[in-house]
């Protein structure tokens, strides 16, 4: 598919420009660019916000999957901006929350009703999806930017990860400048993540008005 090898060869650039900036800037700059006040990570809560009202005005999306999505991103903005730390002082989408003998009962109740919505947001977005792709399949190109981000998001994940589990596991300690890189890449496809997803709504609307 056409389209795949251009996604490719762009991510590719996209990458490699992450991280020849973590292995050659100055490491506080670094630092400040993947941090968590750095540009990376603004855009990347200022991107979820941008996909709110193309999800929720989007006339070609169901009514019940609008709401789901428009309020995903919402969530997605604000926890890039760690509003659901400061919501309760701390983090209410972390078993140690619940388990903590310091956090008020109401609270604990507060953040359960929260987390609820949010994994039912993401249920229902996560089944109308996989619904979709067993009825069509990747044939097109809204489907295939959807399915990118979603990895790339999936992958983020997974370099956040890293460096701790790997002294967790293996009693590995990453070095500074391969923590760098690795950070590199996780607040660089956090950031494509949304990014995919509003091109994915915009050309998915643009073909079906065609």
């Amino acid at each position: 598919m056409p389209a795949l090898r251009i996604i490719f060869c762009l991510f590719l650039v996209y990458a490699g420009l992450a991280s020849y900036i973590a292995l050659n800037a100055p490491p506080e700059v670094a630092a400040y660019l993947y941090s968590e006040a750095g540009p990376y990570e603004v855009f990347s809560a200022g991107l979820w916000f941008v996909l709110v009202p193309i999800a929720l005005f989007n006339s070609l999306l169901s009514g019940r999957i609008r709401i789901a999505a428009s309020m995903a991103a919402l969530l997605m903005g604000m926890r890039e901006l760690d509003l659901h730390k400061s919501l309760f002082g701390t983090s209410f989408i972390k078993t140690s929350f619940y388990k903590s003998q310091e956090i008020p009962f109401q609270d604990k109740v507060m953040g359960a009703v929260l987390l609820i919505a949010i994994i039912g947001f993401i249920t229902q977005l996560g089944i109308s999806f996989f619904r979709y792709l067993r009825q069509r399949g990747i044939n097109d190109l809204p489907t295939l930017l959807l399915v990118v981000g979603l990895s790339l998001g999936f992958f983020s994940k997974i370099l956040d990860r890293f460096s701790s589990q790997m002294m967790e596991l293996f009693a590995i300690n990453i070095a500074p400048v391969t923590r760098q890189w690795v950070i590199s890449l996780e607040e660089s496809f956090e950031m494509a993540l949304p990014l995919l997803l509003i091109l994915a709504l915009l050309v998915h609307t643009r073909e079906r008005c065609q």
